[in-house]
């Protein structure tokens, strides 16, 4: 599949979680999410979405590119989890000595 094909599924894939995401907020308080009150303004929250688009498209770039993508709903599902997959990343480095907690596998 070609890269940019991979980009194009895994924006698509975060537009999903997105419209999930802003589905639920309307459901809870009856409103856009940037017009209640304790809400983020339309510019925050724009630029929020478009980090989520861009991290869905750079990480289902990085797996196309690294052939570890199959096709297009593999694409698709890269770029709905990728913030959660991006933050399990970083909970698990350390940057006090650049290095990643084990999770308890052995190097045997």
């Amino acid at each position: 599949m070609p890269l940019w094909e991979c980009a194009r599924w895994g924006i698509f894939g975060a537009l999903a979680i997105e419209g999930a995401d802003t589905f639920g907020v309307i459901r809870r308080t009856g409103k856009l999410p940037w017009t209640a009150k304790q809400g983020p303004t339309a510019k925050v929250y724009s630029f929020s979405v478009a980090i989520r688009l861009g991290l869905g498209a750079v990480l289902a770039v990085v797996l196309g590119a690294s052939n570890q993508l199959t096709g297009p709903l593999a694409a698709f599902t890269v770029g709905l989890a990728a913030p959660v997959f991006i933050e399990r990343i970083f909970q698990r480095f350390n940057p006090s000595d650049n290095s990643f907690e084990d999770g308890g596998a052995t190097n045997e």
